[in-house]
């Protein structure tokens, strides 16, 4: 199945849509961060919303080239309809350097001791971007922990254009992401300033890392949401994904590009609680096969 968002609202000022969600983040984000140590290795998560008591809580595993805190707007927006918990993993952020570079693996194995850690037994995993490949390798080899899977314009498709089109691709992202780029900046600056290992190797990882393996071993339910202009990594990906993965459904976002999850949030939102809502309706639960 693909969806596709309308592109009715595109022309209004983006970051107004965004504002409309009532604000969580009432003071500076930092006052919100929670410090943790999970094997030996320091992540930071915030935890907002209750939700409506029978929802699995939604995790949101913070690309490992930006900060949680890049998903302000995010959580906003999902917060009044789940509890919303957002992890900056180790080798990104204030976190923890990890002994050597990371691969999705690895990353994902830490993401399941953080999932032990907090008591969250099943969850709607969301990975963004090179988050998703963690998230992905976490839904394929823990499948009970995993009852929603969305990847959001993920790695991992095996169709990624070469590193310097991925690059030149992020550039024309971040114009077309003109208000996103301004105020977030430097999330990215500073995870290559002070995470420098992990954060390059992760653009490596996100051209040269094939999870199709892990894609086809998913059996919760899962919402592939891409963005239509994303340059970084093409609609194509999200396609191959679909294929690859059981069941997937897609959503395009018309005005999307790579990271639309944060820029165009209530339409991210939207598109999250549709997803589940056909999934319950269906009564598919967590689907095991």
């Amino acid at each position: 199945m693909e969806s596709r968002g309308s592109q009715a609202r595109a022309p209004r000022d983006r970051l107004s849509e965004v504002r409309r969600c009532p604000r969580v983040f009432r003071r500076p984000a930092r006052s919100y961060e929670r410090r943790i140590a999970v094997g030996g290795l320091t992540g930071w998560y915030t935890d907002f919303g209750a939700g409506a008591g029978v929802a699995d809580p939604v995790v949101i595993l913070a690309t490992t080239l930006a900060r949680g805190r890049s998903y302000a707007w995010t959580i906003d927006c999902l917060a009044p309809h789940f509890r919303v918990i957002t992890v900056e993993m180790p080798g990104c952020g204030r976190g923890s350097a990890t002994p050597g570079p990371w691969g999705f693996v690895q990353y994902a194995q830490w993401a399941v001791r953080f999932l032990d850690a907090t008591g969250l037994s099943r969850v709607t995993l969301v990975g963004h971007s090179n988050s998703a490949g963690a998230a992905l390798v976490v839904a394929a080899n823990h499948p009970e922990r995993v009852g929603h899977l969305v990847l959001a314009d993920s790695v991992g498709s095996g169709k990624a254009p070469s590193v310097p089109r991925v690059i030149a691709g992020r550039s024309i992202d971040a114009l077309i992401e003109h208000r996103l780029t301004l105020v977030g900046w430097h999330h990215v600056v500073y995870n290559a300033l002070f995470q420098p290992a992990d954060f390059f190797h992760q653009i490596w990882l996100s051209v040269h890392e094939d999870l199709k393996r892990y894609a086809a071993r998913v059996r919760a339910p899962t919402l592939i949401a891409w963005g239509k202009q994303d340059f970084t990594l093409p609609l194509r990906c999200g396609r191959t994904l679909k294929e690859v993965i059981p069941g997937a459904e897609l959503y395009v976002s018309r005005g999307g590009s790579h990271d639309w999850i944060i820029d165009r949030a209530p339409e991210f939102a939207a598109a999250v609680r549709g997803f589940l809502d056909r999934v319950a309706s269906a009564g598919c639960g967590a689907c095991p096969v």
